[in-house]
């Protein structure tokens, strides 16, 4: 098959179907996906038959899917892997086992990476992104509640000694000054620790 972004909705595969009706271009119905090229593009997805999560790779005309390095058969909404997209191939930060996993190309296997620290604004969210120079900019949550708060942080990868690092702080992001300053002064009253904060709302 030839793939064409425009008609993602249309593609087809021997061996699954991809489901789901959020919007025109996104199939899965999720933001685990990223676009490498007008050709290529690596989703997060579950295989039905298999019954376990992976990444199904598609460049061109040849396409791969490729169980998850730490497979289960239900997933936790909260604790998804991260798909991550670079000129040196794909990452998965794995937040249920907090481990970080590698491949290289489309006809590679998964190399494990190891992590000095852990995100200190506390779960990874499963927001596709590509990064640049071995920075990966992360978007996270406080705790596992809809409500949570929201915040960017970053993960630095270094390739050549195989080792990654997670920022050691974040950044909320607020669309109103308003919501901003009350929600500072609810981390205050708690010493600083945002999980502890009373004040809770989504940032955006």
């Amino acid at each position: 098959m030839k793939a064409k972004l425009k008609v993602i909705k249309n593609w087809e595969f021997e061996e699954f179907e991809l489901t789901g009706t959020s919007f025109k271009y996104s199939p899965t119905g999720c933001k685990g996906m990223v676009a490498r090229s007008e050709d290529e593009i690596v989703f997060w997805t579950y295989h039905l038959v298999q019954k376990c999560s992976g990444v199904l790779w598609v460049k061109g005309e040849v396409s791969r899917w490729i169980p998850s390095p730490e497979p289960k058969e239900q997933q936790d909404v909260w604790e998804d892997p991260v798909l991550l997209s670079c000129d040196r191939g794909i990452l998965l930060v794995c937040p249920a086992s907090k481990s970080l996993w590698w491949m290289p190309q489309m006809d590679g296997e998964w190399i494990p990476i190891p992590m000095d620290n852990w995100c200190a604004q506390g779960i990874p969210k499963p927001v596709a992104v590509t990064g640049s120079q071995g920075v990966f900019p992360i978007v996270c949550r406080v705790d596992n509640s809809a409500d949570a708060t929201n915040s960017f942080t970053s993960l630095t990868v270094d390739f050549e000694t195989m080792t990654a690092h997670w920022a050691e702080s974040g950044s909320c992001v607020y669309s109103k000054a308003g919501t901003r300053q009350t929600h500072l002064a609810a981390v205050e009253r708690a010493g600083g620790n945002f999980a502890r904060q009373t004040f809770t709302t989504t940032i955006l």
